[in-house]
């Protein structure tokens, strides 16, 4: 069954791409780790649609995997990406090897499912020790609650508060970052962009980036 992807409907491939890979640069520049340089590592993209953030991925060096529930969406993105692995499968269930990736991206899926823990867990169960997670949601407050009125959006049914993203990430992933930023109402395909407003007031934010650092494994004592 289809779903609507209305950045995808649009043709909003590059507003897709810069907004995103502005939020890693974001995440590098926090993190004080180089993920724009992806060589000789493995990246997932989890929730991948139509496979825009996985092209951005491959352009900044990482062998990239993508995984998507709809199958309408995996297809249209292995048209575009017929040399990426990407796999229909449920982000709750992450059908790849355990400690494999250096670098997660999961942009707006969390609020589309009923239970974030399960998805929290894969993450952290994915990752390479010292790999990173860049997550992206929306925030439960009136500016996102009237935001998603206006829009009549009815697929977010699990929207986070800021403590509450920052609790799940940090128990199943290990040391996390929560920057909230508030999505201006400026029509995307008027200039081919979306405005983000970063670190906005908790007040008028739209949504939140989640940057999570899995955490290392000490070594076994000896002696």
């Amino acid at each position: 069954m289809k779903r609507e992807y209305r950045a995808y409907k649009l043709g909003l491939k590059r507003a897709v791409q810069d907004l995103y890979y502005r939020i890693l640069c974001t995440a590098s520049k926090q993190t004080s780790i180089d993920i724009l340089n992806g060589k000789g590592k493995k990246a997932l993209d989890i929730g991948c649609a139509f496979g825009y953030v996985a092209e951005l991925l491959c352009k900044l060096g990482y062998d990239v995997a993508g995984l998507d529930i709809s199958m309408y969406a995996a297809q249209r993105a292995h048209e575009a990406l017929d040399s990426t692995e990407l796999m229909i499968a449920d982000a709750r269930r992450v059908p790849f090897r355990r400690n494999t990736f250096s670098l997660i991206t999961c942009f707006e899926v969390v609020e589309h499912i009923p239970d974030p823990e399960s998805l929290a867990e894969e993450i952290g169960a994915s990752l390479k020790e010292g790999g990173v997670c860049v997550l992206t949601t929306p925030v439960e407050g009136r500016a996102q609650g009237f935001y998603d009125l206006v829009r009549c959006e009815k697929t977010h049914i699990n929207l986070l508060k800021l403590k509450e993203a920052h609790a799940l990430m940090s128990q199943y992933v290990g040391e996390s970052l929560i920057l909230p930023y508030s999505l201006l109402p400026v029509p995307p395909e008027i200039f081919n962009r979306y405005f983000l407003l970063q670190d906005s007031p908790a007040l008028i934010s739209t949504g939140m980036t989640i940057i999570s650092v899995k955490k290392r494994k000490l070594d076994a004592p000896t002696g």
